[in-house]
């Protein structure tokens, strides 16, 4: 499977941390907000020894449920 941008994104940011010594992969936490959820849930996903946590703040992490969820929008 092919790394999405925020996958790589994460990755290149904890590999930089790391090879600074700033931090450690059982250290690092990476953290978004609703676009950004997704973005720090996808690196977690698919390179797990990167990251120790990830925190999704109103995320979309499951896109069969929001679009169930989404209230039809009538013209005005």
């Amino acid at each position: 499977m092919t790394a999405t941008r925020p996958v790589r994104a994460g990755a290149s940011g904890s590999a930089s941390a790391i090879s600074k010594g700033i931090a450690g992969p059982s250290r690092i936490a990476i953290m978004g907000g609703s676009c950004g959820g997704y973005a720090a849930l996808a690196p977690l996903t698919f390179t797990p020894e990167k990251f120790a946590r990830a925190i999704d703040l109103v995320g979309t992490f499951n896109l069969v449920t929001l679009i169930n969820t989404i209230v039809p929008q009538t013209p005005t």
